[in-house]
């Protein structure tokens, strides 16, 4: 058994009781040990001591390619999930018909009276039969349809 080589001390012990190869312990700068101990003549951190190969998998790329996959994955399928939301919208926009109950993106919540190519009127008040001109794409959601889009 070797004992242990202080690699931060600038001035290494020298060990009593060992021959040859195993002895040397001054070669490098500092006194640091430049060889093995096992006779091999090797610098620290080379040869039969140290643990060569091994980790397979992880060391060849393969987790890189999972994580990659797996990133791809999550892309594409929030791309999916954000065209379906599209569409879902369009669906209702050009759904949009008289007496449906919207409300805005803005909170505003009225019925329409009359619709046209890019805009709504809204009746916002049922009392003073107050009217606002709003854009189509201003609509949040379909708070109550009629169903009948046949006055468009």
């Amino acid at each position: 058994m070797y004992p242990l080589v202080p690699f931060l001390a600038q001035d290494a012990p020298t060990f009593q009781g060992r021959t040859g190869a195993a002895a040397e312990t001054g070669g490098g700068a500092g006194g640091e040990a430049t060889t093995q101990g096992d006779g091999s003549n090797q610098p620290l951190g080379t040869g039969s001591n140290t643990q060569q190969g091994g980790g397979g998998f992880f060391q060849s790329g393969g987790l890189l390619l999972v994580m990659l996959g797996f990133m791809g994955f999550l892309i594409i399928s929030s791309m999916l999930a954000g065209r379906k939301q599209k569409k879902m919208r369009n669906e209702m926009l050009s759904n949009l018909g008289k007496h449906d109950r919207v409300m805005t993106t803005g909170g505003m919540i009225g019925t329409i009276v009359e619709v046209k190519d890019r805009e709504l009127i809204l009746r916002i008040d049922d009392e003073s039969g107050a009217r606002a001109h709003f854009s189509r794409d201003a609509i949040a959601n379909v708070l109550k349809s009629t169903g009948s889009n046949a006055d468009n």
